[in-house]
């Protein structure tokens, strides 16, 4: 893979968020999966190529992203392409993305794949009790943006 410098990152990032503050979002869930060939948002967010089951990134209008893996699938890819820092393996993923946005006080939260990505175990938690998801607007970050 070829290197992201720090500065396209920004730019990727930057590009996102316009699209979140535009949209009164105050993050986006970014799912990506092997199984479906859906995984070049997250790769395009993050660096990080699935090999093996699938990922989120997500991304707050301010602050850093994390990047999301289900424990049951340890080894989803090499998690040190990854250039984020945060690198959660947790159980219930959805769990934890509906728990950081309510501890971040988030409101409305985005998702990008939800259509034929995101878990139905993961989606179910999130609307349990997490922030609005506003899964009409999505900021374009697509596999054939990765130029």
């Amino acid at each position: 893979m070829d290197t992201v410098s720090p500065a396209e990152i920004e730019r990727r990032y930057a590009n996102v968020r316009e699209a979140l503050a535009r949209d009164g979002l105050d993050a986006v869930i970014v799912s990506g999966s092997e199984y479906s060939g859906f995984e070049g948002a997250v790769r395009y967010l993050s660096g990080f190529l699935i090999v093996h089951r699938y990922a989120y990134v997500l991304l707050p209008l301010e602050g850093d992203p994390s990047i999301v893996f289900p424990t049951e699938a340890r080894y989803v890819g090499e998690h040190g392409t990854t250039w984020i820092d945060e690198q959660v393996f947790v159980d219930a993923p959805g769990a934890w993305l509906r728990d950081r946005a309510r501890d971040r006080g988030w409101q409305r939260v985005g998702a990008y794949g939800l259509d034929y990505v995101m878990t139905v175990r993961d989606l179910g938690v999130l609307a349990e009790g997490g922030p609005d998801r506003d899964t009409r607007h999505r900021p374009r970050c697509s596999e054939g943006d990765q130029r």
